[in-house]
């Protein structure tokens, strides 16, 4: 279970990187712009934006890994407590499953299904979705979908397809998840009806 966890938080850490990553390059280009433009105008030595930034580093290190630290656990135990309301509903979009894979990901599936013991998974191969596909899509279909555990949690979750990690597409009343994401409390031990 432990090592379950630690890839759960690799994963949200990495996904934390991500935004992280392109918000710092946006944030490059314009901290380059700006300081073309000083250099320009004489405002600006060479080379003393770099020694200046070498200074804030050291002093605000501290306090730039305590805040990506906050924002990476915040994020975590958002991410955990959604996962619990998807267990606690009896996991319902997983009961009838039809999930389109993006490429790589029926290989992926069918590794897990090795791993885990599944027999049985059906991928099929569908007319591709336009005119333009040159690939039919493959689609995951189950009832209830065979990586689903008795407790209902999701027995590859940190490597589910990215169909599966939108989930709710739309509102649905009986899905707590749902109702969250549109503004409305409801309790899961009353029918999921709205407080």
């Amino acid at each position: 279970m432990a090592d379950g966890g630690a890839l759960e938080t690799n994963a949200k850490l990495a996904a934390l990187i991500r935004n992280m990553t392109m918000e710092s390059i946006a944030e490059r280009v314009r901290t380059r712009a700006l300081l073309e433009l000083l250099e320009e105008k004489g405002l600006l030595l060479p080379g003393e934006f770099d020694f200046r930034a070498q200074q804030v580093w050291e002093r605000d290190f501290d306090s730039l890994s305590d805040e990506l630290w906050q924002r990476s656990k915040a994020e975590g135990e958002e991410a955990e407590a959604e996962r619990e309301i998807c267990v606690q509903c009896g996991a319902l979009c997983c009961k009838y499953v039809s999930v389109a894979l993006l490429p790589g990901e029926a290989d992926l599936l069918k590794q897990k299904a090795r791993e885990l013991g599944i027999e049985r998974l059906e991928i099929i191969s569908e007319a591709g979705i336009s005119p333009a596909a040159s690939e039919p899509r493959q689609v995951l279909y189950a009832s209830p979908c065979s990586f689903l555990s008795m407790d209902n949690s999701c027995r590859i979750y940190e490597q589910r397809p990215k169909h599966c990690q939108g989930y709710p597409y739309q509102w649905q009343p009986w899905c707590p998840l749902s109702n969250k994401w549109y503004g409305l409390e409801t309790d899961i031990a009353h029918g999921g009806q709205e407080r």
